[in-house]
């Protein structure tokens, strides 16, 4: 717990220094260097609320959270007033007053995320989660695998034929690969995952550990992370071992504080030198002397403030608050194309884009889009919905549904299937923390199907909440005999 918070108050300490250097700056608006002192003291809150009475867990989501949320409202405001011309996205106008605005919304967004997330209202909903079996039936286990790996296989090859069996084309039209296919590239991701977490649950539900089982599970994700590999996509690449870390840490000997940074790092410049490497296919791009400048780079990927000072200067001044109608359009999301053809192409908070940045993203015409994606900031969307309101709101529910999602994990007792959920939803902050509505959609759609699917290899179990074991309480619910009403 120290060590936390004296890692906490060189943090603070460091970002009211960086934040100070802008103080000097002629071309540098006063409010600035304040707004983002506030917003860095805000953001060490999870240090100071983390007590005894609450165990620190440093995978709890708030810590990524709060390490996504800094990258986004306090390290890229920094780095584009301290240097615009190497750091500044040249389709952004920069207005004094939008980036006041902006960063002024997501100091206020961030109280509201750190109260949603620390307050009563997820813990007081956790017990109506429900609790999943542990340990699984071997046979439906095994039935369950080969199932999943024959549909994995059979969509791997799908998309590698549309890819015209060729990395070197499919790296060059990755939008073209998804065109016509969200749902397809959804479903491969999530068959890839249950091969995997399935593979090791035989190995964990062995009686006597056996080297033969853990070399096939190896292989086994071996084979997932290739085929995965297709996409050339970060998070197609990266989530499953991030997901296997987070389980070795719950289900294993716990990982310290440091060991977390390191990781966090090593996944961060990994997803750096491969978003350079992507580009050309030249090994070349990646050389020592080059990791520092694709580091850098890398901050790019994170324009949620940049994208919120654009919507400030347009909205409400230019263009109407959407009310929540760009959320409910989203839904839209669930209906996948191949079933609706006229579904259209521009709609919910993608529609958000072309506003603000007119042909920033177009078609190609081959299908799929060319251009830029850009990310909106869950803060953001809110603002297009409801202005300031619907920023502090949003982000409020998504402190909310997070810690839900621990909580749910935590009333289960860490078990194997609990876990499984957990992990694989909370190494996929940093893509969904990016948007509200499609966020919460899709961490909603992925919460469900493994409840189902887990749900039938052990069964669901109705019964009393349950706390965590390591915290004093007894045997791990997971493996608790359920009492029917005709034997007690």
């Amino acid at each position: 717990m120290n060590a936390i918070r004296q890692l906490g108050t060189a943090l603070f300490l460091a970002s009211w220094i960086g934040s100070g250097f802008l103080l000097g700056r002629t071309d540098v608006d006063p409010k600035m260097p304040v707004l983002l002192g506030l917003t860095a003291l805000v953001l060490t809150l999870p240090v100071w609320l983390a007590t005894r009475a609450h165990q620190f867990d440093p995978a709890e989501p708030v810590w990524l959270l709060t390490m996504m949320f800094a990258l986004s409202f306090w390290l890229r405001p920094v780095l584009v007033l301290h240097d615009p011309e190497s750091y500044a996205a040249p389709f952004v106008s920069y207005d004094g007053n939008a980036m006041i605005g902006a960063s002024s919304i997501a100091l206020m967004g961030l109280v509201g995320f750190y109260v949603g997330y620390y307050s009563r209202l997820p813990r007081s909903l956790a017990p109506a989660l429900p609790r999943l079996r542990w340990p699984w039936s071997r046979a439906r286990v095994l039935f369950a695998l080969v199932g999943f790996a024959a549909l994995f296989a059979y969509l791997g090859l799908y998309f590698f034929a549309k890819g015209q069996f060729s990395f070197e084309y499919i790296y060059a039209n990755r939008p073209l690969l998804n065109w016509g296919d969200g749902d397809l590239a959804q479903l491969i991701q999530l068959a890839g995952w249950f091969v995997v977490v399935l593979a090791l649950a035989l190995d964990s539900m062995s009686r006597q550990p056996s080297m033969v089982r853990r070399l096939a599970f190896i292989a086994t994700t071996s084979a997932v992370l290739g085929i995965l590999s297709i996409f050339g996509a970060r998070w197609s690449l990266f989530f499953i071992l991030g997901s296997l870390i987070i389980m070795r840490h719950y289900r294993g000997r716990r990982l310290g504080v440091r060991t977390w940074i390191v990781t966090f790092l090593c996944f961060f410049v990994a997803s750096a030198l491969f978003g350079a490497w992507r580009q050309t296919l030249d090994l070349d791009d990646i050389r020592p002397e080059l990791f520092v400048q694709n580091v850098m780079i890398e901050t790019h990927q994170y324009l949620e403030w940049d994208v919120l000072s654009e919507i400030v200067s347009l909205y409400p001044a230019i263009e109407s608050h959407s009310h929540g109608l760009l959320g409910l359009e989203t839904l839209f999301w669930l209906v996948p194309r191949r079933l609706w053809p006229a579904k259209p192409v521009w709609y919910g908070t993608t529609t958000i884009q072309s506003t603000l940045f007119p042909g920033i993203l177009d078609f190609a015409d081959d299908g799929g889009f060319i251009g830029t994606f850009l990310t909106l900031s869950i803060a953001g969307e809110g603002y297009v919905e409801f202005g300031w309101v619907g920023a502090v709101l949003y982000m409020f529910l998504v402190g909310v549904v997070w810690r839900l999602i621990y909580e749910f994990k935590e009333i289960n007792g860490d078990s194997f299937p609990a876990v499984a959920v957990y992990a694989v939803l909370a190494v996929s902050i940093p893509i969904h923390v990016r948007a509200f509505a499609t966020g919460i959609l899709v961490v909603f759609a992925w919460f469900v199907l493994h409840l189902i699917v887990f749900g039938w290899l052990g069964g669901v179990a109705r019964r009393a909440p349950a706390l965590n074991p390591e915290r004093g309480n007894l045997k791990d619910p997971g493996t608790t005999t359920v009492v029917g009403p005709a034997q007690q």
